[in-house]
């Protein structure tokens, strides 16, 4: 569970020293909803923004509040209530696109995904391989092989060139 909070001066005077107190006690008296971490963001001293968190998964870093280009500053509250239905949901999708694409393919048509890129199929010709173990000549029978071309707009996000 984490928590957000803040005080704003609605009018030209600056917060007193009444407020950061207020503030600070926010703080410690919330820093269990968020044991992970806590941030705060003084503007001018006429906007004060907290944030008591959990552990944000899969970022670099997820301490708050995040501040960008000094000029954007953001706090997020990421909860989600219902996640495990809409797990299931998201499953259902994905596995209802992936048996397309797979149906797709069989039938030796192309897969395009708009900015992502194109699937096709090739045949792989029948030839004698080597088993990697024992180095024995093994003939590997004709089959469908999966290509796969990139998209340019993905080529660039993955090498940031935008």
């Amino acid at each position: 569970m984490c928590a957000i909070f803040g005080i704003v001066s609605l009018n030209s005077i600056d917060l007193s020293s009444k407020h950061f107190k207020q503030f600070n006690s926010l703080q410690q008296n919330l820093i269990h909803r968020g044991p992970d971490g806590f941030g705060s963001y003084n503007h001018q001293d006429r906007v004060l923004l907290g944030h008591c968190r959990l552990a944000i998964n899969d970022l670099a870093n997820g301490n708050q509040p995040f501040i960008h280009n000094s000029n954007l500053i953001s706090i997020v509250n990421g909860e989600i209530y219902n996640y495990l239905t809409l797990k299931k949901d998201l499953e259902k999708f994905t596995n209802i696109i992936l048996k397309e694409i797979k149906q797709t393919l069989r039938r030796g048509e192309r897969v395009e995904l708009r900015g992502f890129g194109v699937f096709s199929t090739n045949i792989q010709k029948a030839r004698i391989s080597r088993n990697p173990k024992t180095g024995e000549k093994i003939h590997t029978p004709e089959k469908k092989i999966i290509h796969f071309k990139m998209a340019k707009d993905l080529f660039k996000k993955l090498n940031d060139e935008e």
